[in-house]
């Protein structure tokens, strides 16, 4: 099979997701996904350079589509209220983090959380391509939120927002143990954003109200 054949690359792509998901990067091979995929043992490197930067694709795919089917506006506006900005951006958020039920979409999110926790080399320029834009998306809405505050008070107060939303995801197993009603589900979900961003702003217009 030519190796440039206009398929093979979508193929390759299709399949290392699959194997990645199951297996994580060190316990797959290029030699497996390419028999799965029915590719060249040499496509691999034709079409993304080797096998690093083959899982690198299938991270920044993920995350593009991530982004795609949970975006950080849905119900919102430029010209919305930033409290309910700060709503939408946090439903989108643990939307992105939870998905909508597909078992490869919990597994690919696993492995981009063991990324965020403690980034590769294979995570190279994604955040500043994915994780950055919406991150300035939110300190614009902090910002909002906290008129003329110091810049590392908005930091402080967006990194309190993210690592609420990332707690319930990467505590969900012991938040299922010790109270399961706060565990993050599709069925909490909304529930749970609620809490966050009413959490998230009260601490804020604590901040207000004192002057900082």
């Amino acid at each position: 099979m030519n190796i440039s054949d206009s398929g093979t690359k979508e193929r390759l792509l299709t399949t290392a997701t699959r194997v990645f998901a199951d297996r994580g990067f060190k316990e797959t091979t290029v030699r497996e996904i390419c028999a799965l995929a029915g590719a060249n043992l040499a496509a691999v490197n034709y079409h993304f350079g080797g096998k690093d930067k083959l899982y690198s694709a299938v991270l920044g795919d993920f995350l593009s589509s991530a982004f795609s089917r949970f975006p950080m506006d849905v119900g919102v506006g430029p010209d919305s209220p930033p409290e309910d900005r700060l709503k939408a951006y946090i439903r989108g958020f643990l939307y992105r983090l939870l998905g909508d039920g597909d078992p490869l979409y919990e597994k690919l999110g696993k492995l981009l959380m063991a990324e965020i926790l403690e980034p590769s080399e294979h995570f190279d320029t994604m955040p500043e391509r994915y994780i950055g834009p919406t991150y300035e998306a939110l300190l614009h809405i902090v910002r909002e939120l906290l008129p003329g505050a110091d810049e590392d008070i908005v930091h402080r107060c967006a990194g309190s927002v993210v690592g609420q939303c990332l707690l319930f995801d990467h505590a969900k197993g012991i938040i299922q143990r010790m109270c399961p009603e706060l565990a993050l589900e599709a069925n909490s979900l909304d529930r749970v954003a609620g809490f966050i961003a009413e959490f998230s702003l009260g601490g804020i217009a604590r901040l207000r109200a004192g002057g900082r």
